[in-house]
């Protein structure tokens, strides 16, 4: 993702991926042009929607994954903080305002590779209890959609030595 959103350029990448349209009013939908730069975009609408071209029951949905230029996103925020209107909110202000001025591209996540891995392209919206469980879940399985041990692509984490004695809390 940011090497496509080098490639392009842009002030701002945004991941995307086709969710069907009932599933619309949970996230950002996005509306591209043929180069895939953002031409279009609502917050969690609750009808008329725009669906993807050539497959009616989808739309392209903003993953809340972004890329952005340093400059931009300043200037952008600096300027989101000194709107009094502002919900200072990435899906509901600043990516509507940003996208008609300046250059946002869209990565289609689902075309995502991982070197080393054979399921490319996971992602799971974890706004609720039920979907963060689900994405638990989903690495439970005999065939996880991720490789937790493909050493091509680690996953890192840290867990820091908290003293588990008595007066801990």
């Amino acid at each position: 993702m940011v090497q496509y959103h080098q490639q392009h350029s842009a002030d701002l990448t945004v991941a995307a991926i086709p969710v069907p349209v009932d599933q619309a009013h949970h996230f950002g939908i996005i509306e591209v042009d043929e180069d895939g730069r953002m031409i279009g975009f609502a917050e969690k609408p609750v009808d008329g929607v725009k669906t993807i071209p050539g497959n009616p029951g989808f739309v392209l949905a903003s993953m809340g994954n972004y890329v952005f230029t340093t400059d931009c996103l300043v200037q952008e925020l600096l300027d989101d903080h000194a709107n009094e209107g502002s919900d200072h909110d990435f899906g509901k202000n600043i990516i509507p305002s940003l996208y008609p001025r300046a250059k946002v591209m869209v990565y289609d996540f689902s075309q995502n590779r991982v070197p080393g891995g054979k399921n490319n392209g996971y992602w799971r919206d974890v706004g609720t209890i039920d979907s963060f469980w689900e994405a638990n879940m989903d690495l439970l399985t005999s065939e996880p959609p991720i490789d937790l041990h493909n050493q091509d692509w680690p996953i890192r984490t840290y867990i820091p030595p908290l003293s588990t004695g008595p007066d801990r809390f």
